[in-house]
């Protein structure tokens, strides 16, 4: 089975799920995560950063950057956690306890495993919530450092990137350019252009 069949199975898994969800306004919460996983991945790039001078990257304080990524990464911890509790049982905050906590090694690395498998549209969103809060933990130490140097910025979104990448079913960085979930276009004179 190829890449793109494999993205198809997600995509319609990841449909499923999201057309079982009772919740209100699911599309516009699902496109606002896609997007702020799009632009967070897209904000490390250098290219799309202003500078007048590539030289400067080196002296530059990164600072404001990682304030504006930590923002980011709380309004996504959010909506992911808003999803996770309106699909059923609370049981990701009784998971990440056990993992933590409870468990001896060996069942904490049979439950991270098992979790890595990403089975569900619903494991797969657990996932990437964790990663990104504990991600978001880390950006707002920084934040509150002195001087953010370009390795450190660099670092903080190669992480990040990983962990989108990684994603099972809510990965936009592997998805079409097209999506029938949210492009869809509602103004029937210019659907019909």
């Amino acid at each position: 089975m190829d890449e793109f069949s494999n993205n198809d199975e997600s995509q319609h898994a990841r449909d499923a799920w999201v057309k079982s969800l009772e919740l209100e306004g699911k599309e516009e919460l699902l496109f606002e995560i896609d997007m702020l996983l799009r632009g967070l991945d897209r904000f490390f790039n250098l290219d799309n950063l202003f500078f007048t001078n590539r030289e400067e990257i080196i002296q530059r304080d990164f600072t404001d950057e990682m304030g504006i990524v930590t923002q980011l990464l709380k309004r996504l911890s959010s909506l992911t956690g808003k999803l996770l509790e309106n699909s059923g049982p609370g049981d990701h905050h009784f998971q990440r306890f056990v993992e933590t906590q409870v468990a001896d090694d060996l069942v904490r690395d049979m439950l991270v495993e098992k979790s890595l498998n990403q089975d569900t549209p619903r494991q797969s969103l657990y996932l990437l919530h964790d990663g990104l809060s504990h991600v978001q933990v880390l950006t707002e130490a920084l934040f509150h450092k002195e001087r953010i140097a370009y390795n450190v910025f660099k670092a903080a979104g190669e992480i990040i990137r990983r962990e989108i990448l990684l994603n099972k079913y809510f990965n936009p960085l592997q998805q079409m350019a097209f999506s029938p979930t949210y492009d869809r276009i509602h103004n029937r004179i210019i659907r019909d252009i």
